[in-house]
């Protein structure tokens, strides 16, 4: 068991760091820089902040907060000064799940507020276009669906939404739209066996990505010309929120959004879950799966308690937890994203904490 603060454990090859965050060769090889322990305040809004996400160098951190003022505002962290450098003002926030993305080359953002898709020029921290997405068929009185997780595949960002519900009911058949960013328009979707549209990840190579959804983990077919198609949900693999690929994209975990402290390894290959993981034992809040560059580590928050929420290490390949890594000692209450740096020995996490939403950079 570990505090904040521990030195990192692990050194990690700069060109295995950058498989995973998706960057070319040559942006992975600049020289990563480390984040400072600390904690940097964001919002003061008690909603779930978005985020984070490093730049390819690790000398910046995204992530999206509310304000008391009720605007949505991407706050740019220099992560080494452990402050905020810049904002990006997105306007008044509508209900979205705050998981944002980045291009591979760090040079630009993508946030969703609602129906509307920004895309953030990291240079100069402003809004170069927006993308307004159609509005869901559905029956009169009904509302649209919450949108949230995104994913980027080259020129084309993939932009999950919930279904449609009526009032407070459960949301039918969700999406996942497709919009070209260098057109600014959406040029199709995909219909979801589910109503809920959790999770999104591209798939090292860009033909599939995997959507968690309540009914299972959706594995949907990419092209560049094309809507996505749902080519399969993977069996056994319902109530899954969190998704993590392993470095090379072979195979996917995913953890549990009913607090049962499980999770699945799914064979990308062949669409199977290959393990069933019990993570912890009695109630969990457990989310924001992250793998080590390396693939010999999966990193899972918990929640839970509030007095003592921790990263958990496990074992990719028993499934065992290693207390021995497992990181407490938290400012933050609560985790709503983890994200492990280029240098491959800083965590970021976000979350709240008693004055709002706040980032925590951290040694593992």
């Amino acid at each position: 068991m570990k505090s904040v603060g521990t030195v990192a454990r692990w050194a990690t090859a700069l060109a295995t760091a950058g498989a995973l965050l998706g960057v070319s060769a040559a942006v992975a090889q600049a020289a990563p820089v480390a984040g400072t322990e600390g904690l940097v305040e964001l919002g003061t809004m008690g909603l779930e902040p978005g985020g984070p996400l490093l730049s390819p160098d690790g000398s910046r951190a995204y992530a999206v907060a509310d304000d008391t003022d009720l605007h949505l505002r991407v706050h740019v962290v220099n992560t080494v000064k452990d402050r905020t450098v810049a904002t990006v003002d997105l306007g008044l926030s509508y209900h979205s799940r705050q998981r944002p993305a980045l291009s591979a080359d760090g040079s630009r953002l993508y946030v969703v507020n609602g129906q509307t898709l920004s895309v953030i020029d990291t240079a100069r921290h402003r809004v170069v276009s927006t993308v307004t997405l159609p509005d869901e068929p559905r029956p009169t009185g009904w509302g649209p669906g919450v949108t949230g997780a995104l994913a980027v595949n080259g020129s084309t960002v993939y932009v999950a939404q919930d279904g449609p519900a009526p009032g407070t009911s459960a949301p039918t058949q969700g999406r996942v739209w497709a919009v070209d960013t260098v057109h600014l328009a959406v040029t199709g979707s995909a219909v979801l066996p589910g109503g809920q549209a959790l999770s999104l990840v591209v798939r090292p190579g860009g033909r599939s990505a995997y959507v968690s959804t309540e009914v299972g983990i959706v594995h949907l077919a990419l092209t560049t010309a094309a809507a996505p198609t749902v080519a399969a949900t993977v069996p056994d693999s319902a109530h899954m929120d969190g998704l993590a690929l392993t470095p090379g994209g072979g195979a996917l975990y995913a953890v549990n959004d009913v607090a049962d402290g499980t999770g699945l390894r799914v064979d990308l290959d062949h669409d199977t879950v290959t393990a069933r993981l019990a993570l912890t034992s009695g109630y969990s809040q457990l989310g924001n799966p992250v793998v080590s560059a390396d693939g010999t580590r999966l990193y899972v928050t918990d929640g839970y308690p509030a007095d003592d929420p921790a990263v958990l290490a496990f074992d990719t390949a028993t499934g065992r937890e290693v207390p021995a890594e497992d990181v407490h000692g938290f400012d933050l209450s609560t985790f709503d994203g983890l994200a492990i740096g280029p240098d491959g020995e800083t965590m970021y996490a976000t979350g709240m904490d008693d004055n709002g939403s706040g980032l925590q950079i951290f040694d593992f």
